[in-house]
């Protein structure tokens, strides 16, 4: 990312949020404390720039035609509301599915990327234990 963004070029990042998280950790030098505060909705791209030592360039308030987060320099490019709602939305999915917090939550330290694995897995065995509970299995075929 950086070989690119020194040659002025743009870069797009597509990952899953945890990936997310940690880049936006290291080019805002976020503490382990407050990356917990930092939510990534899923589909909303972030948009940093950055000064010819990669250091993020901050956008000043009152040019601020999209959303931002406490802690970050990242814009979210994103419809005016489309960022509150879509948080609302992840914050909904995340107390439906039965253990998500006491799974996702055990740690207030970076993973490991075993550990993520790991609870992942957890978490999906843990949901298609609670989504079984709603299949008929008798009118499923062998």
């Amino acid at each position: 990312i950086s070989y690119e963004l020194r040659r002025g070029r743009n870069v797009l990042v597509v990952a899953h949020a945890n990936t997310l998280r940690g880049l936006v950790k290291i080019i805002d030098g976020i503490g382990d404390d407050e990356i917990q505060d930092v939510a990534i909705p899923t589909g909303i791209p972030i948009v940093y720039k950055f000064d010819k030592d990669l250091s993020p360039i901050p956008t000043p308030k009152g040019d601020r035609q999209t959303a931002s987060q406490i802690h970050m320099s990242g814009l979210f490019l994103e419809k005016p509301g489309l960022l509150k709602e879509a948080l609302k939305r992840e914050e909904e999915w995340a107390s439906s599915v039965p253990g998500y917090d006491y799974t996702m939550g055990r740690f207030k330290r970076p993973y490991t990327s075993l550990e993520r694995s790991l609870y992942k897995l957890e978490a999906e065995r843990e949901l298609g234990e609670w989504a079984g509970q709603f299949i008929d299995w008798s009118n499923i075929e062998d």
